[in-house]
């Protein structure tokens, strides 16, 4: 590794590979950009070693698939947790890494990006002075519809970015990193992040122009979730409210052109919660068609997985009703 080797005290959740260990003595060069993944035995983050990468890639493993790994990186340590906690103790384990990149991108490890794209991610952030800001969602599951692509915009600015694949700068890192450290699946803290580093509005931003895939479900919302993100919110006297601010729209787009998508997203919204609350799994043969060819154009509208997934059952129940004979299974 090129960071210097952990002192024996400090190595309990930790392994180095001892050849990158000596490398530490013989190249201590750093990129200006670092990317932070959270590492498990299905991880995408391969997808990171194609291409001439301007970032240095971290790996901070938590299961037992070291040594499926240990290769693919000059930056490596085992621990136990999630990414917040596990980058929060990584960070203070290695306090010099904050002043040896400008951005550091945190990465969940089922989300579906380029080299490329991580790359032009880092160039945005300059580009723009941005704080804190993320890719958009494309063809994604996510909880957020803010946070999924609009195509007639290179960003958009809010006071939320989501902690599935933040991007920071380093002042803001060191503003909201403490929030990080303990808290129940940290429900909450994204709403606290654009207080703690004074945003003026346009340092955060939802990028258009880059766009990232998430391959997972999202896990269900608990109420013991949505009580863990009350108690924040009210400890720290934050608003729950999401905020998209102006934007930068892409040359050739008008703003009326832009409002009537935004409306016909909105409605087709609307259309997705009626269909959803009608049962969509129980309807006739003779309602499918109507609810299919709805959800797919909302899903291509919001780039949303979850309503092309049900899509696919809707036209498996629908081929089974035509066909009787062919197994549902």
């Amino acid at each position: 590794m090129r960071i210097a080797p952990v002192l024996p005290d400090d190595r309990k959740n930790y392994l180095f590979h001892p050849v990158k260990e000596e490398k530490v003595r013989q190249d201590g060069s750093y990129k200006k950009n670092a990317v932070f993944v959270p590492v498990g035995k299905d991880s995408l983050h391969r997808q990171l070693l194609k291409g001439d990468a301007d970032f240095d890639l971290h790996l901070l493993i938590y299961d037992g698939s070291y040594n499926k790994f240990c290769n693919d990186s000059d930056f490596i340590a085992c621990d136990a947790g999630y990414k917040m906690d596990m980058t929060y103790r990584y960070l203070h384990r290695h306090p010099k890494l904050l002043e040896k990149y400008e951005y550091f991108f945190l990465l969940d490890d089922d989300i579906m990006i380029t080299t490329e794209d991580v790359n032009r991610l880092f160039l945005k952030m300059r580009e723009y002075q941005l704080k804190i800001a993320q890719p958009s969602l494309i063809m994604s599951y996510y909880t957020y519809p803010h946070t999924a692509f609009h195509p007639f915009y290179i960003l958009r600015y809010t006071n939320f970015v989501e902690m599935m694949m933040p991007c920071f700068s380093r002042d803001a890192l060191k503003k909201v990193l403490p929030t990080f450290e303990a808290h129940v699946r940290w429900c909450g803290i994204e709403y606290h992040w654009s207080v703690l580093i004074g945003s003026n509005h346009k340092d955060m931003a939802i990028i258009d122009s880059i766009g990232a895939r998430h391959t997972q479900p999202i896990r269900s919302w608990s109420m013991e979730c949505q009580k863990q993100l009350e108690q924040y919110l009210e400890k720290y006297n934050l608003s729950p409210d999401i905020e998209e601010y102006d934007g930068m729209l892409w040359d050739g787009v008008g703003s009326d052109c832009k409002q009537a998508f935004d409306e016909l997203r909105r409605q087709s919204g609307k259309l997705k919660q009626n269909l959803l609350n009608g049962g969509l799994l129980k309807m006739k043969k003779s309602e499918m068609n109507y609810a299919i060819y709805s959800l797919m154009l909302i899903s291509i509208l919001w780039n949303d997985q979850d309503s092309w997934d049900v899509v696919d059952r809707l036209v498996h129940k629908l081929r089974c009703c035509m066909f009787p004979n062919v197994s549902e299974s």
